[in-house]
């Protein structure tokens, strides 16, 4: 997860234990409900902005669709919360969990689900692969375009398979997946990382900072 320099400056994991539902481990930055995460129910949920569709005002925060799905059970549950919802900010949200993946583009025109493969590597990055209600006013630069289509293509290309082969992925400095500084047009870095393997309860290794940063893992009491 990126975010401008201001903001990933102070970085942090929530651990939530809810009177009812499974406990939910957030990745956030001081001031924010949630960025991702996931829950002792196997169930993980991870979103990236899509800038040049259309968002409202009175729609659900990112935010808070993130936290919505970590108090689900299963992606059946957490597919229901995100297709019903109004959301504000135009996303690309992927929910998985041992019952399988999903993957959803929404925005102010609605929720559209995109197609997993039942065996491949899904990704997706920061521009709009469902191209229904892209604003034309709102075209993204060619660079920004550029740099989200590249890092889509690196991690289809590298499509890592398991906890090792993600970590690495997500160490990349050469495309850059993650970024150390703020090198992104918006000048943003990555302020948290995780890679799950989605069983119940899940096996985790987060980074809370950019490359360069420790791992930690899923155990509350190595935080």
């Amino acid at each position: 997860m990126d975010l401008p320099a201001c903001h990933a400056a102070f970085p942090g994991l929530l651990h939530i234990e809810p009177r009812k539902g499974p406990a939910e481990h957030v990745l956030t930055f001081a001031g924010s409900v949630g960025l991702c995460g996931w829950n002792d129910a196997g169930l993980a949920v991870c979103c990236n902005s899509l800038a040049t569709l259309s968002g409202r005002t009175d729609g659900l925060p990112v935010a808070g669709t993130v936290r919505a799905v970590l108090a689900c059970e299963d992606v059946e549950e957490a597919w229901a919360i995100v297709r019903d919802a109004s959301h504000a900010c135009p996303q690309h949200i992927a929910v998985g969990g041992p019952s399988g993946l999903r993957g959803f583009q929404v925005s102010a025109a609605g929720v559209v689900e995109r197609a997993v493969r039942a065996a491949g590597t899904y990704a997706h990055t920061n521009h709009p692969v469902l191209a229904s209600d892209v604003e034309p006013t709102r075209a993204p630069a060619t660079a920004d375009r550029t740099d989200s289509m590249a890092r889509l293509s690196y991690l289809q290309a590298s499509a890592p398979q398991d906890l090792g082969t993600t970590v690495t992925t997500l160490d990349d400095r050469s495309v850059p997946i993650s970024c150390v500084d703020a090198g992104r047009g918006d000048g943003s870095i990555s302020a948290v990382s995780f890679a799950a393997e989605l069983s119940a309860p899940p096996a985790v290794h987060y980074r809370v900072g950019p490359p360069g940063m420790p791992w930690g893992t899923n155990r509350i009491d190595q935080t």
